[in-house]
């Protein structure tokens, strides 16, 4: 099966005052395409970091990233932005969505690099605001909108230029649990769609929702000796 990601002895360590703080360890870890991956542990354990890696917006300290078929952990900044855009979508923790825009136009917004005509891009995104019941919401600005609404805004925008690569950082953390259901939902759809699948969670309803080929346990302090099981039947 054609690799999707791969990470060869990767760290990263980050500043604190005086002090270097090594969040991942000489982590190795291959991940295939059409491949649903769980990443959990305990907070502090560098889930974050290493969605963050993969997805081309942290440089690992050390190591060597493959994400395709492209080395991207040594590449220059432009290169790694046109990666995320034509490959990834990402949903963050927190939402990111852009403050005084509308849900439309948020969604729309990844698709500006393209070149695409206003109109079509704002056909693509109603057209995710519709799958997700939020076409009455279109036009409000994301401010506006409560928390699981903004989450499916943040969900769509990530799925608006169609990646092959979603990665999904606590997505069930800050919503309803009828968005959470719904969460679910989307990831079981881009499971039957042969999309690769990222996700940092220990939310009971994603570990235990029979999605995930593996789950990745990122013992604190101890990314060396991660153990892969297979996720919850």
């Amino acid at each position: 099966m054609a690799c999707a990601v791969k990470l060869t002895h990767v760290g990263k360590s980050f500043r604190s005052g005086t002090q270097k703080v090594k969040v991942i360890d000489d982590l190795s870890l291959r991940i295939d395409r059409g491949e649903a991956v769980l990443v959990n542990g305990p907070s502090g354990t560098g889930k974050t970091t290493l969605l963050n890696i993969v997805g081309c917006l942290t440089r690992p300290s050390t190591g060597y990233v493959l994400v395709g078929r492209r080395a991207v952990s040594g590449r220059p900044d432009h290169f790694r932005s046109t990666v995320r855009r034509d490959q990834i979508g990402f949903i963050f923790q927190q939402f990111n969505l852009l403050a005084g825009f509308t849900a439309v136009e948020n969604i729309a917004m990844p698709l500006v690099p393209l070149g695409l005509k206003a109109t079509e891009r704002r056909k693509r995104a109603e057209r995710l605001l519709h799958k997700l019941g939020l076409s009455h919401r279109a036009r409000f600005g994301v401010n506006e909108l409560s928390g699981g609404e903004q989450q499916r805004v943040a969900i769509a925008r990530a799925l608006v230029c169609d990646p092959w690569l979603v990665l999904a950082d606590e997505p069930t953390s800050n919503v309803d649990s009828e968005t959470a259901r719904m969460v679910v939902s989307i990831f079981a759809e881009l499971r039957s769609h042969e999309k690769t699948l990222i996700v940092a969670s220990h939310d009971p309803m994603l570990v235990d929702s029979g999605l995930f080929d593996r789950e990745l346990i990122l013992p604190e302090g101890r990314w060396n000796a991660m153990q892969a099981r297979p996720a919850s039947p």
